[in-house]
């Protein structure tokens, strides 16, 4: 169930979704714009959250993301995910909950941390990016 730090018309925060998030910088976001996957450069895999927001603030605060990252990408539905890890002995070794990030200055936020380490193609459904900064889908 979706806990819900603020609603308001300018700002909303969802902690936990059935959704994975993304919060990237100017470079990420061009390389996904050009190549049409996301796939981090960490040798390790790609870190997405559970955690929905339109304010670079809240991300920041509740997230721990540098202010930098301007750009949301997603929410992809995490059975979107792990469909594309067939067969399912895959979804063990590429798919894994992280832990939970804490927000700055011990405050209630906070959200699961995912590693994902194959790329995720980005499909008509999610042709769209959200910019922090501006509050405008960027289409891809």
């Amino acid at each position: 169930m979706a806990r819900f730090l603020e609603v308001s018309l300018e700002r909303v925060s969802i902690f936990n979704t059935k959704h994975l998030y993304r919060y990237v910088d100017q470079n990420e976001f061009d390389f996904i714009k050009k190549h049409r996957i996301i796939y981090s450069h960490n040798i390790i895999g790609t870190y997405f959250t559970t955690f929905f927001t339109n304010s670079k603030d809240d991300a920041h605060q509740y997230l721990r993301i540098k202010k930098e990252q301007i750009y949301r990408v997603g929410g992809f539905p995490i059975s979107y995910v792990l469909s594309l890890l067939k067969p399912h002995d895959l979804r063990k070794r590429y798919f894994l909950l992280k832990g939970y990030v804490q927000p700055i200055r011990k405050t209630i936020g906070g959200a699961d941390e995912y590693l994902v380490k194959i790329p995720i193609p980005i499909l008509k459904p999610y042709n769209y990016i959200y910019n922090l900064d501006s509050q405008q889908w960027v289409k891809i």
